[in-house]
């Protein structure tokens, strides 16, 4: 339905209207939120694979609980692409989660 207003607009069905589609409910954890805001932030797929790593690997304070050279090897890839892929993770929100070693 059509309300001329994007932000008002939901399907007949009751879909999300298309911006909400992929988002997390603003209730979701914060990894599920981490996650979507890497999926938008990250140009490169593989920056969004490695990304995904270290945001897993966050404990409840918002600190890694692995050393990234250990992040690198599970993921054969060099510790450099893990030390870009963490920059991008700490510059996602919350601006508390800077997830630093």
């Amino acid at each position: 339905m059509t309300l001329g207003n994007p932000v008002l607009e939901v399907g007949l069905d009751g879909s999300p209207p298309p911006w909400l589609v992929g988002r997390p409910a603003p209730g979701g954890s914060r990894l599920e939120r981490l996650t979507a805001q890497l999926r938008e932030e990250a140009a490169d797929p593989v920056d969004l694979m490695i990304g995904e790593a270290p945001i897993g690997s966050l404990d409840e304070d918002g600190y890694l609980a692995q050393d990234l050279g250990e992040i690198a090897g599970a993921l054969a890839v060099e510790l450099e692409q893990v030390e870009r892929a963490l920059r991008i993770v700490q510059e996602l929100d919350p601006a508390s989660w800077r997830s630093a070693p």
